[in-house]
C-alpha cells in the first residue's frame, strides 16, 4: 500500500539529510533522504543548505515514490533514502540490439 505525503521537517546540514514524514494510514512514518540522493534526483547540486528545501520540493513526488517503495519492501521505523537506494529503484535499461547482430 503506498504511503501518503506527510510534512516537511527540514534539512540538517550537519547530517546532510532532509527529514520529512509520510503517512501509512494514520501512522506517521519518519523519512530521511541524503543530500546526494536529492542531488541525483534533481539532476545537480543545489546552491547549498539554503536551497535544499526548494530542491526537495522540486522532486518531492519522486522522493515520496521511492520512500513508499522502500517502506513496502520492509516496513521500518525510519525510511532512509541514499543514492544507492535510488539505483535499486530504477528499472534496468534494456540494451538496443545493434543492426546485423
Amino acid at each position: 500500500m503506498p504511503l501518503s505525503p506527510g510534512k516537511l521537517v527540514g534539512y540538517d546540514d550537519a547530517r546532510r539529510m532532509f527529514t520529512f514524514t509520510m503517512l501509512n494510514g494514520a501512522e506517521v512514518v519518519q523519512c530521511e533522504i541524503s543530500s546526494s540522493a536529492v542531488d541525483d534526483l534533481a539532476g545537480g547540486v543545489t546552491g547549498g543548505p539554503a536551497g535544499r528545501e526548494s530542491q526537495f520540493l522540486t522532486v518531492r513526488s519522486e522522493i515520496e515514490h521511492v520512500a513508499s517503495a522502500i517502506f513496502d519492501d520492509g516496513p521500518s521505523d525510519i525510511v532512509r533514502i541514499f543514492a544507492k537506494a535510488l539505483e535499486r529503484q530504477r528499472k534496468p535499461r534494456h540494451a538496443v540490439p545493434s543492426i546485423g547482430a
